[in-house]
């Protein structure tokens, strides 16, 4: 088998490597043509780290340094341009000391090196007047070198290329540190105010990262940076689309399929359109204008590399913001809202306050799904990418919260619990279903006070449940348990075909009044409060069983009944009933962070006087549960969906109270 390893540089930055066919190369030529014949800028892009950023200011320099020969067969050779040589400043931010004690000489140190590189001593101390005196002499210096590729400059006097890379490098290495952040500011302010001064001279400029900050003089003035991040035109500038990669990477298809066969990464039948499906799915759906979608370029690389699907970009640290691990700045939870967007532009940033969804989109969390409204005020629609991306944050988060600290795979240990839930949920068995939900809840631990809410819980389980998950979970988040009326917290379709519908509540801490309206001194399946208490020993969370306050075990019991009314009362289980189909209701209520109560009912339908009700499942003592039914009447139904008038005549299956069983709701 041909070695072709070495063909896939994922890392490499240097264009003229895959000038000379030293790697498969992608060819954005055209786009750059778009860009660099047409205008002078100054353009500003961001993206993503490992997105190829590096990469294209490298071929933006070998085009503006008229190397032709270098891009002989690419798209550029046959558009008409001159190919004039320009003299080009390359600051590349990433490499440079974000502390502020040592940003103001490494960034000096940084324009005296281009300047090195070009022939031209640098005698300036600051970096303000360093880079203005760099971008004056080697203007001069063209004029002098070359007068006629300098007449025949259509640009008149521009004749020097500025290229900046991760020009927020510095700024985001101090995210949170409002006192760092404002000497850099400053620092960086006069830098971008001196590029300014300078542009009669700059015949094209380009600054590359991965946000926009506010208060540095670049994004701001007459001569702004031109934003196009959001621009349909460069939308795949970085990035392949599934055409570039059947282009570039099609002679390594047989290769890569047959290793992801022997390997059981894909089935021994699988064709190109399962290899090209499979791979969608995992590094696809990135955009920058809602239509466009491109692939992870990093991770496509690796991927061909190593015959292998796996986390290739977020393994390597390109998700973090900074060279610092920021990571437990992020709240994860937040990529699993359905409702996250922006309004009108892109995302900028103060220095000192900063925007987590911005954070996770230009991160390369979340990306534009779609956009709506006028081209004046439009709002940005975000949503997680695609399956790396998903994997990624459902382990960041089970990591923070479930996996115990000093755990030594915590990958291991959360497939570990999800078998366990399998095996739980699969056939299931309320015993351990009920004992495997209170042993998480109780048990999860928070690395900050945040997030003690319904939806936390909610969401620690529903991305459990959701790895690597046989059972049938829905894959979008806004169809889980959705009904007529309003949406069950999550629901599980076991592998005998029956439903679990969970919905879960959290307390603080309930007002007595409270619980005296909704409780009224009745326990949920238990003539006394020792009794229910005994009963869920393993999910007495920090309380021994018998010892529980009875502010916490009043809390626990009201909602119990509160999450078993809800499931009834909002009908959630009506599109699951269908002929023999069971369906289970599992109210879980959560008091604080480690008191728990879980208990399941059998949801059922009645339909001659159209209610929903829940029956015991168990013989518990603790599993009396009262009648619970609907407090809906007939004529609050649907009639589409409840026919008939109420003589119970449809169906004739005998359901468990002499009723009869629900006949498939169409």
């Amino acid at each position: 088998m041909k070695d072709i390893k070495n063909n896939f540089l994922a890392n490499e930055q240097n264009f003229d490597l895959f000038a000379l066919g030293k790697a498969v190369y992608v060819d954005k030529t055209h786009l750059i043509h778009s860009l660099f014949a047409n205008s002078a800028g100054p353009f500003f892009l961001s993206r993503p780290r490992r997105f190829g950023k590096t990469l294209l200011l490298d071929t933006i320099m070998q085009v503006a340094e008229g190397n032709r020969d270098l891009f002989a067969g690419l798209k550029i050779d046959d558009l008409e341009y001159d190919w004039l040589h320009y003299p080009v400043i390359r600051l590349d931010m990433h490499g440079i000391d974000f502390d502020p004690q040592l940003f103001k000489n490494d960034l000096l140190g940084l324009i005296q090196l281009a300047g090195t590189f070009l022939e031209e001593e640098i005698t300036a101390k600051s970096p303000s007047l360093a880079i203005n005196e760099l971008i004056t002499k080697l203007h001069l210096k063209h004029k002098a070198m070359y007068p006629q590729e300098f007449a025949q400059n259509t640009f008149g006097t521009k004749n020097v290329v500025l290229l900046i890379d991760e020009y927020d490098f510095p700024l985001l290495g101090n995210m949170g540190n409002s006192g760092n952040t404002e000497t850099i500011r400053e620092i960086l302010y006069k830098f971008y105010t001196s590029v300014k001064s300078c542009s009669r001279f700059l015949r094209f400029t380009f600054i590359t990262g991965i946000t926009k900050f506010r208060q540095l003089s670049l994004f701001s003035g007459l001569n702004h940076a031109e934003d196009i991040s959001l621009s349909s035109a460069y939308s795949t500038i970085c990035g392949f689309t599934m055409d570039e990669i059947q282009s570039a990477f099609n002679e390594y298809y047989v290769t890569a399929i047959a290793a992801m066969q022997e390997n059981s990464e894909l089935s021994p039948d699988a064709t190109v359109a399962d290899l090209e499906s499979k791979l969608l799915k995992w590094y696809d759906g990135y955009s920058w204008d809602g239509v466009s979608r491109v692939i992870n370029p990093f991770s496509v690389m690796n991927l061909f590399k190593h015959n292998a699907f796996d986390n290739y970009w977020y393994n390597s640290g390109a998700s973090r913001m900074t060279g610092r691990d920021k990571s437990d700045a992020i709240d994860y939870f937040r990529l699993f809202d359905n409702n996250l967007s922006f309004d009108t532009e892109f995302p900028t940033w103060d220095a000192e306050n900063i925007n987590e969804t911005s954070i996770l989109m230009q991160a390369g969390y979340l990306t534009i799904d779609t956009i709506s409204g006028p081209e004046e005020n439009r709002t940005y629609h975000l949503k997680i990418p695609n399956n790396e991306i998903l994997n990624a944050a459902r382990l960041e988060l089970l990591s923070r919260y479930i996996v115990p600290k000093g755990t030594n795979s915590p990958r291991k240990f959360i497939n570990e619990k999800f078998i366990q839930f399998l095996n739980a949920f699969g056939t299931f068995d309320e015993t351990e279903s009920e004992s495997l939900l209170s042993s998480i809840f109780s048990s999860i631990h928070q690395a900050e006070p945040k997030g003690t809410d319904e939806f936390f819980y909610r969401g620690l389980l529903q991305i459990l449940l959701g790895i690597g998950n046989p059972l049938s979970l829905p894959e979008d988040p806004s169809d889980i348990g959705r009904s007529d009326i309003g949406r069950s917290d999550i629901s599980v379709q076991t592998l005998d075909g029956d439903w679990i519908i969970l919905e879960i509540k959290h307390d603080n801490a309930v007002s007595a009044a409270h619980v005296k309206k909704n409780f009224s001194g009745r326990d949920i399946g238990s003539s006394s409060a020792t009794s229910i208490d005994s009963g869920v020993a393993q999910s007495s969370g920090k309380h021994s069983p018998g010892t529980r306050d009875v502010r916490v075990l009043d809390s626990l019991n009201t909602n119990i009944r509160k999450a078993f009314s809800q499931i009834v009362d909002r009908h959630y289980g009506r599109k699951y009933l269908w002929g023999s189909t069971k369906v289970y209701a599992a109210a879980i209520a959560i008091y604080g962070t480690s008191d728990v109560m879980v208990r399941f009912a059998r949801l059922s339908r009645d339909n001659r006087n159209f209610t929903y009700f829940l029956t015991d499942i168990c013989d518990r003592p603790d599993c009396r549960l009262l009648r619970v039914e609907s407090e809906k009447t007939p004529s609050d139904f649907d009639p589409d969906l409840d026919p008939g008038n109420g003589s119970g005549t449809e169906g004739s299956n005998a359901a468990p109270d002499g009723g009869n069983d629900p006949k498939p709701v169409p």
